[in-house]
């Protein structure tokens, strides 16, 4: 397994790697379980490319981390050779891939250098902690403004706001929390630029991305099953409780679990509605359709909602919950696509000049808690694209 993993090292290393090499790779850092065999590897990369360190803008420490944080953009490309030139195809690839590795650093130096003095000549901080909540009774609280302690009470529940600025909901002494037949609805939304967890009275913990908005009774059961609705991204830890089940509902479709780990995406601005299952088992529902409908998923598949029915892929499940542990990763990502989340993340608008390659893709991962123009400079070295930063507005153009 070992000797696997320094091939797939040397082989990313050098970006020669496939894309299922690339996954593969990806997979095996995401794991941990190579952490130390890793350090060693870039300590070894270190001493032939002359590079004293592996890119380190991921904010997560360890050598799993660092590796994860350096960004390859890049569009893969694979070039068929016939088998009576193997030898002559091992000679080019190794003086390739060395050339490429010590070309590429240097043309990187060079890049950075360049563009700090021109297109992005201002910079806009990332997002941070913070969350609005709406009681029943119509009141908003700015959580970002109040202090830790207890926030409010409602239907037999303290609110309260812990020392790590996350909301918990607590049964409060010699009470008992309400039936649920009452129509009371708390609703916790985040902005763009912000992004909160909260602890549900039955134990679940929910990590809410930016532009999202989750809506739930102060006790959640509602007939007999757990319920809440959301619109945005949020990722799920549900606590078990085989009597209640717990449901998700967002726009056109449900999710439905008895205890489990998942990621669901539903944006109103995105094509597609997405649920990743890391652990456990869930059922997806399709609201308002027939035929493919109901798909029961399994851990590492993801279901895909676009037109009205589910298309089930296996994917790199820990992908998708990214965002949650502090940075974006892109995996043959369109442009459009990396520009909305960065959009909600940083709080900006994006304009798109005539012939801007909204459709190109790229692979890499970079820190949530960069600066954005870390991001587009990584993005510019393909000499494809191009940003200018007007106050809280991206320009993109070829």
């Amino acid at each position: 397994m070992q000797a696997r993993f320094d091939y797939l090292f040397w082989r990313y290393i050098g970006r020669k790697a496939s894309s299922l090499e690339y996954k593969e790779f990806y997979k095996c850092v995401h794991s941990g379980g190579f952490d130390q065999r890793l350090q060693e590897l870039m300590d070894d990369s270190a001493k032939v490319t002359g590079v004293d360190e592996v890119a380190d803008d991921c904010f997560r420490p360890g050598a799993a981390e660092r590796m994860l944080a350096q960004v390859f953009i890049e569009s893969p490309v694979e070039i068929r050779i016939s088998p009576n030139k193997v030898w002559l195809r091992m000679a080019i690839a190794i003086a390739a891939s060395l050339l490429l590795f010590i070309g590429l650093y240097f043309y990187v130096q060079q890049q950075d250098i360049r563009l700090s003095d021109t297109a992005i000549v201002t910079d806009i901080a990332p997002g941070k902690t913070g969350a609005t909540l709406t009681l029943a009774d119509g009141r908003s609280i700015r959580l970002t403004e109040q202090e830790e302690g207890a926030l409010a009470h409602e239907a037999g529940l303290t609110i309260r706001k812990t020392s790590d600025g996350q909301l918990i909901y607590e049964l409060s002494a010699q009470q008992h929390p309400a039936s649920g037949k009452e129509k009371l609805l708390n609703s916790l939304s985040t902005s763009r630029g912000e992004m909160y967890q909260v602890r549900l009275p039955d134990g679940t913990r929910v990590y809410l991305n930016a532009s999202t908005q989750l809506t739930y009774s102060p006790n959640l059961v509602q007939e007999g099953k757990r319920v809440v609705e959301l619109t945005g991204e949020a990722y799920f830890e549900v606590a078990k409780d085989k009597l209640h089940p717990f449901v998700v509902k967002s726009p056109g479709q449900e999710v439905e679990v008895l205890g489990t780990h998942f990621n669901i995406a539903a944006y109103a601005d995105e094509p597609v509605f997405r649920t990743t299952l890391l652990e456990g088992r869930v059922r997806v529902h399709a609201s308002g359709t027939i035929g493919n409908s109901d798909r029961v998923l399994r851990p590492g598949e993801q279901a895909t909602l676009t037109e009205g029915a589910f298309i089930v892929n296996e994917v790199i499940a820990a992908d998708a919950m990214s965002w949650t542990k502090g940075y974006f990763l892109f995996n043959d990502e369109p442009l459009e696509s990396i520009m909305r989340k960065i959009a909600r993340w940083y709080s900006v608008t994006v304009e798109y000049k005539t012939g801007a390659p909204l459709n190109m893709k790229f692979n890499g991962t970079v820190s949530r808690y960069a600066h954005v123009s870390q991001i587009l400079r990584k993005l510019e070295l393909t000499n494809a694209v191009r940003f200018h930063i007007e106050k809280q507005k991206i320009i993109v153009e070829r």
